[in-house]
């Protein structure tokens, strides 16, 4: 957490507005993974006027809706979601999870949906809604699938050129 808010203050500095945007986002991350939720959701919250002032460009040309503010903010309102949930805050926390998933479809962010749909199946367990609590984490192993089986095909896919060329380069030297 230390560099992060060393980080934090070079950005400043800088009047860097992304940077200081990613700074509180990564400050509440680390908060919540040291169950200081409390700091978390100050952090997140503190994030998103500086998500908003930045300018909405595209991150890839695959994905033209998917900009780096809704990356960000979809990585907030997850992050508010589960900080939520654990202060029992809990029509909050599905609020933000809510948020973080429109805002991760939007982009067609399939790892953000895998983690938004973990977050509301957690939060759904808590509040006892079962049957939503496993339609979400139904969700959450199909994206978590998809994501796995994606990474294999590029994996694969990758391999492909370099088993191709080694063999030819086998027949040369025979």
């Amino acid at each position: 957490q230390k560099y992060f808010t060393q980080n934090l203050k070079l950005k400043q500095e800088l009047k860097d507005t992304a940077g200081i945007s990613e700074s509180y986002i990564n400050l509440g991350h680390t908060s919540l993974d040291m169950s200081d939720f409390k700091d978390a959701i100050r952090y997140f919250e503190m994030a998103i006027p500086f998500v908003k002032k930045l300018e909405k460009k595209n991150l890839t040309a695959d994905r033209p809706s998917a900009t780096l503010s809704d990356d960000l903010l979809s990585s907030i309102y997850i992050g508010l979601a589960e900080a939520n949930a654990k202060t029992k805050h809990l029509e909050t926390a599905i609020q933000y999870g809510d948020s973080g998933l429109v805002t991760a479809k939007k982009m067609n962010n399939k790892v953000r949906i895998n983690e938004a749909y973990k977050v509301l199946s957690e939060i759904e367990k808590v509040r006892q809604r079962f049957e939503e609590a496993l339609n979400y984490s139904e969700l959450f192993y199909a994206y978590q699938d998809s994501i796995f089986s994606e990474q294999k095909v590029n994996q694969i896919a990758e391999l492909e050129p370099k088993y191709e060329t080694e063999k030819k380069e086998q027949t040369i030297s025979l």
